[in-house]
C-alpha cells in the first residue's frame, strides 16, 4: 500500500486530536462509499471503452475526483486511513455492498430475474462480500439434497461487482461433490471479474450418488494488499436434471 509522506505528520496529529478517531481531511464513511462506487464504475467504463489506452483510465478517475470535489491525494490519504481501521473500513464495505446489491437487483430484473423451471435449487444466498483486509474467502459444505430426478450436472451462478485500488479483479472458485463411496469430483476455475455474470458448471457422476457438496470462493488478493473488494449477489447452485431419451415408433 502506498503512503504519502507529506501527510503522515498531519494524519498522526489528527488521529490523536479527533474524538471520532477519524483524522482531518479524511472523507466520511458515506463520502468514501460514494467515491469508491463511482471510482469502480469509472474503471469499468474505461476498460470497456478504451481497453488499449491506460491514459483514459486516469482521465476517468480524475473525473470522479472532480465530481466529488476532492483531490487524488485526499482520496489516497482517506483510503490509507480506512485501511488501518478495519471496523471503519467494514462499514464502508457494507455501504458499497448495498450499492452493488441495488445494481445487481436492477440487472436481475432487466434480464427477467428467473431461472429455468427444469432446474432444482440446491443452495442459494442473496449476497456475500469478500475483501482483501477483512475476509477474502467463502467456504460452504452441506449434505446433498434428495432429488426425485437424477442430476446430470451442477450450475453455480452469481452476479459480481468489484472495487480494486490495485491489481486485477479475479476470483478462484472450486466446487466439489463427495459421493457415497467417498470419491470426490472437483471443478476449479479462475473467474475474471470484468463481467458481472459468472457461471461454473460441474458434471456429476452417472454411477455414484452424491452425498455432500463443498463450495469455495477465494478472492485472489493478499491480506496486506491495497483495498480490494468483491461483492457477490444472487448466488445459486442449481441441479440440472439428466436428459432422458425418448424413442418414437415409425
Amino acid at each position: 500500500m502506498k503512503f504519502f509522506s507529506p501527510l503522515l505528520s498531519l494524519l498522526a496529529f489528527a488521529l490523536l486530536s479527533c474524538s471520532d478517531n477519524r483524522g482531518e481531511h479524511v472523507l466520511t464513511e458515506s463520502q468514501m462509499v460514494d467515491v469508491l462506487y463511482d471510482y469502480q464504475m469509472a474503471d469499468v467504463l474505461a476498460q470497456q471503452s478504451h481497453p488499449e489506452d491506460p491514459r483514459q483510465l486516469l482521465n476517468y478517475r480524475q473525473a470522479v475526483f472532480y465530481k466529488h470535489h476532492i483531490s487524488e491525494e485526499e482520496f489516497n490519504h482517506s483510503l490509507a486511513h480506512y485501511s488501518r481501521h478495519p471496523q471503519q473500513m467494514k462499514a464502508v464495505y457494507e455501504g458499497l455492498a448495498h450499492h452493488y446489491n441495488v445494481q445487481a437487483n436492477t440487472t436481475s430484473l432487466a434480464s427477467g430475474g428467473s431461472t429455468s423451471t427444469d432446474t432444482i435449487l440446491v443452495w442459494g444466498q442473496k449476497q456475500y462480500t469478500l475483501s482483501s483486509n477483512l475476509q477474502n474467502r467463502f467456504t460452504l459444505e452441506q449434505p446433498f439434497p434428495r432429488t426425485k430426478k437424477p442430476l446430470e450436472s451442477l450450475r453455480l451462478s452469481f452476479l459480481s461487482s468489484s472495487f480494486y485500488h490495485q491489481g486485477t479483479p479475479q476470483l478462484a472458485a472450486a466446487l466439489s461433490v463427495i459421493y457415497d463411496n467417498d470419491s470426490v469430483g472437483t471443478t476449479a476455475v479462475t473467474l475474471p471479474l470484468y463481467q458481472s455474470q459468472q457461471v461454473l458448471l460441474h458434471p456429476l457422476s452417472t454411477t455414484r450418488k452424491p452425498r455432500s457438496f463443498r463450495l469455495s470462493l477465494y478472492q485472489m488478493a493478499g491480506w496486506d494488499a491495497a483495498p480490494q473488494m468483491v461483492s457477490l449477489h444472487h448466488l445459486r447452485l442449481q441441479g440440472i436434471p439428466r436428459q432422458t431419451s425418448t424413442s418414437t415408433q415409425p
